[in-house]
């Protein structure tokens, strides 16, 4: 049985916090609907179902709720041969290079966007009796897409909230394959100087809020902001692609309100990358951060560089054999990076 007088009072905590009215009914209706055994190691993703919000908005009431005392969160590595949880923790800066599944007697690497994720159940505080715990060895359900660490790291709340989760400066967690977007305007520094300081802070923080809901309503995370530049990630490098042009026409009414000729330029790399500690928050690191970050310069007003390994991506290539496109290649010399750098002008036709 649920403490229906201490869930309530959460709940509303949280509707003071500003989470919708609607949302917080439908987590009540959730809650007080399940069985106690369905309310313990639940996939987030799962509950964003059952109260019809989108993956980003769960992402983000997963971390107001463990805030709230409504939920305890659970760091699950799950071994990639038969799928059971090989190791929990509370913590991510305790989670290991390597695991081992005692099942499989397999030892195996760990990757922030593969078998690191997470799950949630209701806090044992808003339960009459002892929580039962859930089985250690119990297999992943493929139904619904869990939450990784790439997901929660592209949520700013998290990465503010939880620093107790940072690894130590001396540690990081692996991402195999991630796609690194970086954008920034064209002739920023011209703004200011012609449309003024004050309008000029107005239209760069359109410019943000237009990105990041962009980015998010399309599955992808913005990591920080540099200057007028934005870091995001995404999943899969076609997404990126997508996202990148749609950002380039949605983008062009602000400018044309301020009666300003600019633009967005955008970088994509594709590749491996670290979760790291980054001055005390979750960052990303490595060299597919770095090219992204590099060939920004490179994009112009119609179209995105690429990196080769974005381009040459079999998604990508199915993609665009569908959609009429120009693909110009060149090779420069980026710094920081020891042989020259294939890139690919992508515009869509």
């Amino acid at each position: 049985m649920l403490k229906l007088p201490l869930l309530k009072a959460i709940l509303t905590q949280m509707f003071k916090n500003g989470v919708e009215k609607k949302t917080v009914q439908e987590f009540y209706r959730f809650f007080t609907a399940s069985q106690v055994a369905e309310l313990i190691a639940m996939n987030p993703n799962f509950i964003a179902i059952k109260i019809g919000v989108s993956h980003y908005q769960m992402m983000e009431l997963m971390v107001e709720g463990v805030l709230a005392g409504l939920f305890e969160m659970v760091w699950d590595i799950h071994c990639p041969r038969c799928q059971q949880i090989a190791e929990q923790t509370g913590k991510l800066h305790q989670i290991h290079e390597s695991s081992h599944c005692h099942s499989c007697r397999l030892d195996f690497e760990n990757f922030a966007d593969e078998n690191i994720t997470v799950s949630l159940s209701l806090h044992p505080k808003l339960f009459e009796n002892e929580l039962p715990q859930p089985a250690m060895m119990r297999t992943i359900d493929k139904r619904v897409t869990p939450v990784t660490v790439v997901d929660l790291i592209t949520v700013a709340r998290f990465r503010e909230s939880f620093s107790d989760q940072i690894p130590p400066l001396n540690h990081s967690v692996k991402v195999r394959s991630v796609t690194v977007m970086f954008t920034d305007l064209i002739q920023s520094t011209q703004i200011y100087t012609s449309i003024g300081d004050f309008k000029a802070y107005a239209l760069i923080r359109e410019h943000f809020d237009l990105l990041f809901t962009e980015i998010t309503t399309h599955a992808g995370g913005v990591i920080k902001t540099i200057g007028d530049a934005v870091m995001a990630v995404f999943h899969d490098p076609v997404t990126a692609i997508k996202v990148s042009f749609e950002l380039k026409q949605s983008i062009r009414p602000i400018f044309n309100r301020y009666n300003i000729s600019s633009g967005l330029k955008i970088g994509l790399a594709s590749g491996a990358a670290l979760v790291v500690n980054m001055n005390n928050i979750l960052d990303l690191f490595g060299t597919t951060v770095n090219k992204a970050a590099r060939i920004v310069p490179f994009s112009g007003q119609d179209d995105i560089a690429l990196c080769h390994h974005s381009a040459q991506d079999a998604q990508v290539q199915e993609y665009l054999n569908l959609t009429p496109h120009r693909l110009k290649q060149l090779s420069a010399e980026l710094k920081g990076l020891p042989t020259l750098t294939q890139i690919s002008l992508l515009t869509l036709i």
